[in-house]
This record gives C-alpha cells, sequence and structure tokens, in this order.
C-alpha cells in the first residue's frame, strides 16, 4: 500500500513478479529501468571475494540477460548512479545505447545496454573515495562529477573533451546541476553547478571552465561546517514587475541540514532569501533536474514557489532514516515518489 498525505485513498502497488536474490553485496544506487530491462550495479564483497557487477534482467519474468564484473573498486560501495546514453546522429552520440556510471576507483564506464559489453572505460584522481555522483548527457556529451572536479566525455568514445581538475575540491554524492540563463521566457543552458564537501557551489561553464566559487555557508551565514551532498537546482520565477532567478541547495550539517534558497538573478554573488531547518543528512534528486520535493533523515518537503517568489511549503512528512535517490513511480496513471530508507530492511517512503 502507498499511504497517502492527503485525503486521498491510498493506493495499492502491483503484486510482486519475480525476486532475487543477486549475491553482488550492498545496491546502493537506484535501479534502471528501460525497454525491458531491469539494470542492477551492486557494490560486491571482498570478503566473499565478490566483485562489483552490474547485472541486467528481463522486467517480465527476472531472467538474466547479461552482467559485467567490475574488479577496480575496493570499498564494496558503489553509489554513482546508472545513466542511460541513447543512440543518436549528434558527433559525439554512440551507435548503439549505452548504460553510463561512475566508480569509486574514479573510472567512468560504458556498457552496451543490450549485451553488456564494456565499450569504453576511462579514470579520474580518486584520492579519498572516487566518483559517487551523477551526471547529465546533452547531445552525446557526458558531464559527469569527479571526487576532484568534472570531467566531459565523448559518449561514442569515451574521449576526454574537457576536465577541470582541483586536488583541494572533494565531491561526494553531488550530482551536476544546470546553470540556466533565462531571456524572453526561454531557457538557454549556460554551464553547470556542482557542489563539494566543504559546501561550496561551482559554477562552470559550457567548457568546464570554473567560473565562481559560492561559501554558501557564509552566504547563509551559517558557522560550522556544511556539506552539499545533492543537486543544486536553479528557478525563475517572473512577475509583472520583476524576474527572479533563484538558486536552491540542500546544505548537509553535523545534526541538522538546510534547504538554502538564494538570489541568483545578476548571476553574480547569490543573496540569501530564507532558509529551511531540516534533519540530518539529504535525499538526492538526478542530477540535472528541477526538484520540489526535498528529503533528510526525518522529514520529506514538498514546496512551491510563491507569486513573490519565496517557498512555500506544501506539506512535510515526518520520516525516519531517509537517504539516498529520489525516484519517480508510476502507480496506476499517478505518478509517485520514492524515497529510500537506508535501514536492514531496505524499504521505501512513497509519496504522491
Amino acid at each position: 500500500q502507498v499511504n497517502t498525505v492527503s485525503s486521498e485513498e491510498s493506493l495499492a502497488l502491483p503484486e510482486i513478479q519475480w525476486g532475487k536474490d543477486l549475491e553482488i553485496g550492498y545496491i546502493s544506487t537506484a535501479p534502471l529501468v528501460v525497454d525491458g530491462i531491469i539494470i542492477v550495479k551492486g557494490g560486491g564483497d571482498s570478503n566473499l571475494k565478490i566483485n562489483s557487477t552490474i547485472i541486467a534482467y528481463r522486467a517480465d519474468n527476472g531472467s538474466e540477460i547479461w552482467r559485467s564484473d567490475f574488479k577496480e573498486s575496493i570499498y564494496n560501495f558503489e553509489i554513482s548512479p546508472l545513466l542511460l546514453v541513447r543512440s543518436a546522429s549528434s558527433s559525439c552520440s554512440p551507435n548503439l545505447d549505452l548504460i553510463v556510471t561512475g566508480w569509486t576507483s574514479g573510472s567512468v564506464t560504458a556498457h552496451d545496454l543490450r549485451t553488456g559489453t564494456l565499450v569504453w572505460e576511462i579514470n579520474s584522481s580518486a584520492p579519498s573515495w572516487g566518483i559517487t555522483g551523477g551526471g547529465v548527457e546533452i547531445e552525446g556529451r557526458i558531464i559527469w562529477p569527479t571526487e576532484t572536479g568534472i570531467i566531459e566525455l565523448c559518449a561514442s568514445d569515451g574521449n576526454i573533451l574537457n576536465q577541470y581538475e582541483d586536488p583541494e575540491i572533494r565531491t561526494y554524492r553531488a550530482n551536476i546541476g544546470y546553470w540556466f540563463s533565462y531571456e524572453n521566457d526561454s531557457m538557454t543552458i549556460r554551464g553547470f553547478l556542482q557542489g563539494t564537501e566543504k559546501g561550496q557551489i561551482l559554477t562552470y561553464d559550457l567548457n568546464l571552465t570554473l567560473i565562481n566559487k559560492f561559501e554558501i555557508p557564509k552566504i547563509s551565514n551559517l558557522s560550522g561546517l556544511w556539506k552539499i551532498r545533492s543537486t543544486p537546482v536553479m528557478y525563475q520565477f517572473s512577475s509583472e514587475s520583476s524576474n527572479l532567478t533563484t538558486l536552491l541547495t540542500h546544505l548537509q550539517g553535523q545534526d541538522e541540514s538546510r534547504l538554502v534558497h538564494l538570489n541568483w538573478t545578476d548571476n553574480l554573488t547569490p543573496l540569501l532569501i530564507e532558509s529551511y531547518i531540516l534533519g540530518p543528512g539529504s535525499a538526492i534528486s538526478d542530477a540535472g533536474q528541477e526538484n520540489f520535493l526535498w528529503g533528510s533523515s526525518t522529514e520529506i518537503l514538498k514546496f512551491s514557489i510563491t507569486n513573490f517568489g519565496e517557498i512555500e511549503e506544501t506539506f512535510r512528512w515526518n520520516v525516519s532514516d531517509v537517504t539516498g535517490e529520489i525516484k519517480p513511480i508510476l502507480i496506476g496513471n499517478i505518478t509517485g515518489y520514492c524515497f529510500p530508507q537506508n535501514n536492514a530492511e531496505g524499504s521505501w517512503y512513497i509519496t504522491t
């Protein structure tokens, strides 16, 4: 059952059709479901001599289609998301559908969706925990976070097109966000946003040249240690009197987190509009996604933007142990969202 937070009747999920004991260690990133195929990524178990593995199953009956081991992982957890890159005619687009992901070794790999064959692999700096976040794809160009920066790859062959690296940077589970400009109600991608373990937002142009480094805790009048382990999101609010471009990010502290709303209209230093106090930890929306749902380990928050460009809370749902990736789910003809729980049962909260 899916318990709704309004007066709607609870929604029934479909019956379980099949189940698998995968024996590939912890599954710490969401499965990818595409074209009747379910792709699952596991972190392996060095004690049992099990490698990190990607497995593809038929969605209708659970039969295994392919599996591909990744032998370079040493941490027994792999949390960089899986990204589907479709074949297309752009210069960097692949001629077959690919599954792209990052690894704690610092590698980014691409596998053939249909066969699991490794198409290419590149390596990046991994001084501590390697790649743990997710990226985006634009016309065959893959933009992916590394532990110490950001990289742009050609999807067809893995060729490195652009890269920014700084040994002082550390990123963890911080997915790439889009940096937009808005003119005459049209939106243009100017570059990319990235959070760091020091609570910074880094802005890059389309060639991955670092443009700005914003100290979000300082801008938000916060002291102490804060981290950004989520996807930065830009919004535009328009009214008869003004156009307001805002930046939303989730700061993670030691005992609490803050949803911070910043005025970024002039693309100079953002100014604090408001911040919401949430519990510790942070749930993570997909890279490049606009998000009106945010979560900490203790609550889920849904909001809208008011006519004055401010956050208006729609509901706040008290939960427990929420962490990881926020994913959409279709329940009948209703779109809901899954919030995974980090506990032994491996359960989810689902909200509509």
